[in-house]
């Protein structure tokens, strides 16, 4: 239960920089276990909790999937269509 907030302007010192499907790799895999690694389990157990709250104080789910369309590298025309896939790190 989150008891108080404050906001400030702040500084992040990131230690890594990667794709939602990397990040969703490094929480499947129970191999890895670097600090990059457990610390993204630990966030994703936080945003699953939180997201559980907000459900239960009933935010909003949209069920539009997103698409992607695959352009050709010409033209720019579209080639194809493809349903983005969600996973937990961005849901």
């Amino acid at each position: 239960e989150i008891v108080s907030a404050d906001f400030c302007k702040s500084v992040i010192h990131s230690i890594g920089a990667h794709t939602y499907g990397e990040a969703q790799t490094m929480i499947d895999d129970p191999a890895q276990n670097d600090v990059k690694a457990t610390s993204l389990r630990r966030l994703n157990t936080l945003a699953k909790i939180l997201r559980r709250k907000r459900m239960e104080a009933g935010a909003l789910t949209l069920a539009s999937p997103e698409v992607r369309f695959v352009l050709d590298a010409e033209t720019q025309n579209p080639l194809d269509v493809q349903m983005y896939a969600l996973k937990e790190t961005n849901a």
